[in-house]
């Protein structure tokens, strides 16, 4: 039986930034026993490369993500 809080999988956001900046994400995560990894990828909105891409690494406890 699958962990229904399970957080793995591609989740799609947007978040906004200082001076009305605002930016896309697609977050790729697995989880394996409460381990969360993976990779956020978003437009690189100064131009310096076509993508900007970010490793992530935690744990989840419970319902939580502590950080």
């Amino acid at each position: 039986m699958s962990d229904p809080g399970d957080l793995g999988g591609t989740w799609y956001g947007r978040y906004e930034g200082g001076s009305s900046r605002s930016n896309s994400f697609i977050a790729r995560l697995t989880e394996r026993g409460g381990q969360l990894s993976g990779t956020i990828s978003e437009p690189d909105d100064l131009g310096l490369e076509p993508v900007r891409r970010a490793l992530v690494s935690g744990r989840r406890d419970g319902a939580a993500v502590p950080s």
